[in-house]
């Protein structure tokens, strides 16, 4: 089977969820004896690869001077359609050399848009991280021609789709809401994680020096913001309490900025915008406690990794999430928005270092047993197949 992935965020360009999904997945593809392509994004120069299976085109956006008239305009509408349009051309350089079954890509940012508006084949399978318009809502952005461009490119790329994967029910039941989709149909596959990487070292952690991480984009939507309100409480309870954020800035650098400027926080609060992926593991490895305080999420992988690495966590109970994360059993569920029963809870695990360390056993013998790598392409695999004896592929044999 040949499949190509449609994604601009793709390591070392990463900024989220999709591209560790789509990194490790199409690798462990090519493992199986599949053939497992991606195209990506670039603003250096074009690139075309082969890394550990796995043959990657890095094409950089065109330059449509017909849309200069409106580039200040529709900033974000220009430059998706310039980049649509570059993975377009490459796609048909692909389709020329390789056979290709299959193109997956997600719901935001309609990657494919220009290729797919004129042809229905290879087939679309498009997979439910979280829609822009559910983004733009939670982060509370304001309306503008911009945006209800992006929104109407949204809808039509969903719509497009030969068929729409879901990863947890509650983005699928609320992304059926707002398109008016059918959602009784819709297939769910959980995102996997990397077990044989994101492993447990128990002599990492030191109860002398109590840390917290929170790893994910700086933005409203993520709960950065309940993490640090927070903050006085935590150190009130754990005087020598370290606090790392992970992740780059969407829009909550200033107040995360304030927050550290400040005397009785500068010793205790340390953001680094971008590490390795040996130095996030090192990070859930060494933390006792990992905090998800999201406003609104569907799959975050952050879940999986600190639970992989046998860290403690406590997060939002929103979204997705409880569908990962059973309370009490494998991590601690907070309502939403929270500062103080976020607190509460953290400093709960601190003061009960037997229940602490019992809730990463436990979360790492659950994420071996549901998403492990094995089984989540076993379920992947078992829509691929059928889904691509349907008709044959399209491209050079």
């Amino acid at each position: 089977m040949n499949v190509l992935f449609l994604t601009s965020d793709y390591p070392p360009n990463l900024v989220g969820g999709v591209g560790t999904y789509t990194e490790q997945f199409a690798r462990y593809l090519a493992s199986r004896g599949h053939q497992a392509f991606v195209i990506t994004r670039t603003e250096e120069t074009p690139l075309e690869y082969v890394e550990r299976g796995v043959r990657v085109w890095r094409v950089r956006p065109a330059r449509l001077r017909w849309l200069d008239p409106v580039r200040d305009l529709l900033p974000e509408f220009v430059r998706r359609a310039e980049y649509s349009v570059a993975v377009a051309r490459q796609l048909y350089h692909v389709l020329r050399r390789f056979r290709i079954d299959l193109v997956e890509s997600c719901e935001s940012r309609a990657e494919g848009f220009w290729y797919f508006l004129f042809h229905r084949n290879p087939k679309l399978l498009i997979k439910l991280h979280t829609p822009d318009g559910i983004i733009f809502e939670l982060n509370q952005e304001a309306p503008s021609c911009d945006r209800t461009l992006l929104l109407w490119l949204e809808e039509w790329w969903l719509r497009r789709a030969r068929i729409l994967i879901g990863l947890t029910d509650a983005l699928t039941q609320r992304v059926g809401k707002r398109y008016q989709l059918r959602t009784d149909h819709i297939p769910k596959v959980r995102v996997p994680v990397e077990t044989r990487f994101f492993v447990p070292d128990p002599l990492a952690r030191s109860w002398d020096r109590p840390q917290v991480l929170y790893v994910g984009r700086l933005e409203f939507r993520k709960g950065v913001h309940v993490l640090l309100r927070a903050l006085p409480r935590l150190l009130e309870a754990i005087p020598n309490l370290q606090v790392t954020l992970i992740g780059k800035d969407c829009g909550m650098k200033p107040l995360v900025d304030a927050y550290r400027r400040l005397p009785r926080f500068q010793r205790h609060l340390c953001w680094r915008e971008s590490v390795s992926r040996e130095e996030l593991r090192d990070a859930y490895q060494h933390s006792h406690v990992c905090v998800v305080p999201s406003l609104w999420d569907n799959h975050p992988a952050v879940c999986l990794e600190a639970m992989s690495c046998g860290c403690a966590v406590v997060a939002s109970h929103v979204g997705g999430i409880p569908e990962m994360i059973q309370h009490g059993a494998h991590g601690l569920l907070v309502p939403v928005g929270s500062s103080q029963r976020l607190a509460r809870a953290v400093i709960g695990l601190f003061d009960d270092a037997r229940t602490c360390e019992a809730l990463g056993t436990r979360a790492r013998h659950h994420v071996e047993q549901r998403y492990a790598m094995e089984r989540v392409f076993d379920e992947t695999m078992a829509i691929y197949e059928p889904l691509c004896r349907t008709g044959h592929g399209h491209g050079a044999a």
